[in-house]
């Protein structure tokens, strides 16, 4: 399986553009997002509002770090990769791999607060950062 991987990711990086790489990997995040989406939309249910939603969130859903809100932005600092296959087997990929848990995060959230969202990633380890660091940025409903 990790050689599966790491060769899949190669031969994504190497046949495609960067705007088709976002893409597959985007949809790669969103399909991996699957299971956590019904429990968010489960946790919608029990929330009172965004706020406790927020803490809802980051109780039950797995993650590599805490989310913070400050007004429209949401932001969350892992110390080591939050993505279950580089944690499972250990996997030495490329770095545009990270794109894969920007799609997860952004299905995430656009499901959480029921909107489209933006996410960044302005650190990642896999680019050889001491961690990586997310930001989702709500736009206006």
């Amino acid at each position: 399986m990790k050689r599966w991987v790491v060769a899949a990711v190669q031969g994504i990086k190497t046949h495609t553009d960067k705007d088709q790489q976002a893409k597959i990997f985007e949809m790669c995040g969103y399909s991996c997002a699957h299971y956590d989406i019904q429990r968010v939309q489960s946790l919608k249910s029990k929330a009172k509002d965004e706020t406790e939603l927020l803490k809802l969130i980051n109780e039950h859903i797995l993650w590599c770090g805490t989310w913070i809100r400050k007004k429209n932005i949401i932001y969350s600092r892992c110390t080591t990769c939050g993505c279950p296959l580089v944690q499972k087997y250990k996997l030495d990929v490329d770095p545009i791999f990270c794109l894969c848990s920007l799609g997860w995060v952004k299905a995430i959230f656009s499901e959480a607060f029921d909107r489209e969202v933006r996410v960044e990633l302005s650190k990642a380890i896999l680019r050889g950062d001491e961690y990586c660091e997310f930001r989702v940025v709500l736009d206006e409903k």
